[in-house]
């Protein structure tokens, strides 16, 4: 099976590409190289920060987060606060976990 690594620049030890497909290792590789293409192509040092914004897309996506919250250290409304102070984020829905007794996770997913 061929492996790469994707470091997590919060979590040194964390592969972000650990469950990648190759597909998905495909499309990344692909977009690297489409905006190191568009980087490559400045003028000068100044044009970079412009044409990086021009090669970001702005049209709305619907897209799935998911991460890890320690169940005992955060609420279910702490966490919709902290992703309502993200910038231009819309409209979004949560689905937080539940404890269930002494045997529940201290920490879960959360989508």
């Amino acid at each position: 099976k061929e492996q790469w690594y994707v470091e997590d620049p919060f979590d040194l030890r964390h592969n972000l590409a650990s469950q990648c497909t190759r597909e998905g290792r495909v499309r990344i590789l692909e977009k690297m190289k489409e905006t190191l293409g568009v980087l490559d192509s400045a003028s000068s040092e100044d044009a970079v920060p412009r044409l990086f914004a021009n090669q970001c897309s702005w049209t709305p996506t619907r897209f799935l987060l998911k991460c890890r919250v320690h169940t005992e250290k955060v609420t279910a409304s702490d966490f919709v606060e902290a992703l309502s102070a993200v910038r231009d984020v819309g409209v979004f829905t949560v689905r937080f976990p539940v404890a269930h007794g002494s045997r529940a996770r201290d920490v879960t997913d959360a989508f």
